[in-house]
């Protein structure tokens, strides 16, 4: 493989994929070596059926990671100390122990033991057990009286939201009675072929040498953010699905709207659906947006933005932009997805690992509050904030006393007029405009005869966080999002532990600008402002997310090797660029931006 000029080394933003750094080349091979790595279910469904350690002792294979890796140093692809060889070619690299830049035998080593590759034995999943689930009267029962949630938390506290062992359609898979689930199970994991792989080299090369320009314009950013922190959002419009302003009774809500373009965005591709969400309008980070295709850099950043969100988990981000992750979750055929899951949500609560998280209020089951429920909601919330600084409101202040006791009470006692989800009136005013918003929107499912159904969107709220520990200071309410605390607190007091701010992580940064993009457009894949009542936020994505920065290099290059490992990132943009050269005109046009950026001295 020729070199690709424009190509640096040495620069501390980016240097690696271990502690003691390698060249931006190995950074960029490393995604394809990784891209040709794991045999698909496919693949391992055809072989001989010979046992793993027949595979082991034939080929001649190592085991790093948990995966065989193939020996034969005569491989087109293998790895040695300090140097990697691709198809006869080799880059030169500091001396350090090897690492292994892709998850499983390469198609080139396969062939030559195809006929002694191992196949995973597959259980068929245990039959499907029709119990009704169990009713909680949520007028009846007390807070105090609440029975045991159902939730199981992990041993570090995440509420992964995850059928206990007594569920009756998993119960099976709870007690262990399916095979050790492997990477290799998803279906996801495809044979997409080795045709892209220039464009690979080209993209990872656009990325890597735009991190420091990404980071100048983070830190440029905050100022455009900030000012709309308790801003007036724009007036709430109702349109028709065509995007003509009607008289009477329209057709579809501005949400419903955005609902449809994000999906088609997504049908193109990832570039489809960066495209797509950053064209929305009214929301709170519409300046940021509109600076950012003033500046002249918007093509780049849109390139930038698809190899970022290229890190998420297909499968994962699909969901995210449908709305359905929490009830996805519960299917029993979403084994290997809920194993992802709990994989991101593992951990040392303390350690330092920024990512990315969504919010969703649901239940067990993954189904939001109904659109009745939701209104009754609403209503509590009314008279919970009418009594705002008034002292002689009691019916205000008796619903407030309980609302305030229901999550984790820190034994704080309110004066009357005092509220522990409303400090000072700018809270009250976005809490209003989120009355508003969500009004709208829940009276367009009436409309359609929805109003004794679960939103198919739940209310949701995305944010970044650097530790495990943020996650916590949710579920407690402290230093957290005062709408979404408020809403959860007022579900705990009418329908118990029913219905709660479930957390998921849906990916881990990989660059330490990524923190404010990725929250960005992840808030609006999941429109999860109070903006046409999508969600919580009530101030723009990408605030606040500085501590990235302090991690340092060696931070950085640990997690880049990591994540370039899993073979992932990879696949997406393979998959990404296939979809491109189905749009002629778009591919062209990318590419060309992205060669550009690669070739930037």
């Amino acid at each position: 493989m020729m070199e690709r000029k424009g190509l640096m080394q040495g620069s501390p933003a980016f240097d690696g994929l271990g502690p003691e750094g390698s060249s931006i080349q190995d950074i960029g091979r490393a995604i394809i070596l990784q891209t040709r790595g794991s045999p698909t279910k496919k693949q391992l469904s055809q072989s001989s059926g010979s046992s793993r350690e027949e595979v082991r002792k034939s080929s001649g294979s190592s085991r790093i990671l948990g995966r065989e890796v193939p020996k034969d140093p005569g491989s087109s692809s293998a790895i040695t100390r300090g140097r990697t060889f691709i198809s006869g070619s080799s880059i030169a690299g500091p001396s350090r122990p090897p690492v292994p830049l892709f998850s499983g035998p390469s198609r080139v080593t396969q062939s030559s033991s195809s006929s002694s590759s191992g196949s995973r034995s597959m259980l068929p999943p245990p039959p499907s057990i029709n119990v009704p689930s169990p009713v909680i009267s949520s007028r009846s029962l007390s807070v105090n009286s609440s029975p045991e949630s159902r939730v199981r938390i992990s041993r570090h506290g995440a509420d992964i939201s995850m059928p206990d062992a007594n569920s009756p359609t998993l119960s099976a898979v709870a007690m262990g009675k399916r095979p050790q689930i492997h990477d290799s199970d998803d279906e996801d994991m495809e044979d997409i072929g080795l045709d892209v792989i220039p464009e690979l080299v080209t993209l990872s090369d656009a990325r890597i040498l735009s991190v420091d320009r990404l980071n100048d314009i983070a830190q440029e950013s905050q100022i455009d953010l900030h000012p709309s922190v308790d801003d007036e959002p724009q007036d709430i419009e109702m349109e028709d699905i065509g995007g003509r302003p009607i008289v009477g009774v329209n057709q579809a809500s501005i949400y419903d709207q955005n609902s449809v373009k994000l999906l088609q965005g997504y049908e193109k591709g990832l570039h489809g659906l960066v495209q797509a969400a950053m064209e929305f309008s009214g929301l709170p980070d519409d300046q940021w947006v509109q600076k950012r295709k003033e500046s002249g850099l918007w093509s780049e950043l849109s390139v930038s933005s698809t190899f970022m969100i290229a890190g998420i988990n297909s499968k994962i981000l699909e969901h995210v932009v449908r709305g359905d992750l929490p009830k996805a979750l519960q299917a029993p055929e979403s084994l290997v997805l809920r194993h992802k899951m709990k994989n991101l949500m593992g951990g040392d609560k303390r350690e330092a690992r920024p990512y990315i998280y969504i919010h969703y209020l649901v239940n067990f089951e993954g189904d939001s509050p109904t659109t009745n429920e939701l209104k009754h909601i609403i209503s509590s919330v009314k008279i919970y904030i009418r009594g705002y600084g008034k002292e002689n409101d009691q019916q205000s202040q008796n619903l407030a006393n309980e609302v305030d006791d229901a999550i984790e009470t820190r034994g704080s006692i309110f004066r009357p007029g005092q509220r522990r989800y409303v400090e000072k009136e700018s809270w009250k005013e976005n809490i209003l405009k989120w009355i508003k918003a969500l009004g709208i929107r829940l009276e367009f499912e009436i409309i359609h005869g929805r109003g004794s159904k679960p939103l198919s969107r739940p209310l949701t709220e995305v944010g970044y966080a650097q530790s495990l520990d943020r996650l916590e200071q949710h579920r407690k309410h402290r230093s957290s999002n005062y709408i979404m605390n408020l809403v959860e607190a007022v579900c705990r007091v009418h329908f118990l532990q029913e219905y709660k701010n479930r957390q998921y992580i849906i990916f881990n940064l990989m660059e330490a600008s990524d923190g404010m993009y990725r929250e960005i457009l992840c808030t609006r894949f999941a429109q999860g402002y109070i903006v046409n009542g999508g969600g919580f936020s009530h101030c723009a994505a990408g605030i606040s997310v500085h501590t990235t920065r302090k991690l340092g290099d060696e931070y950085w290059s640990k997690v880049r090797k990591e994540i370039l490992t899993g073979g992932e990132l990879g696949r997406n943009i393979k998959r990404e660029v296939m979809k491109l050269k189905e749009r002629k005109e778009v591919y062209d046009k990318f590419m060309s931006t992205a060669k550009d950026m690669a070739d930037t001295k």
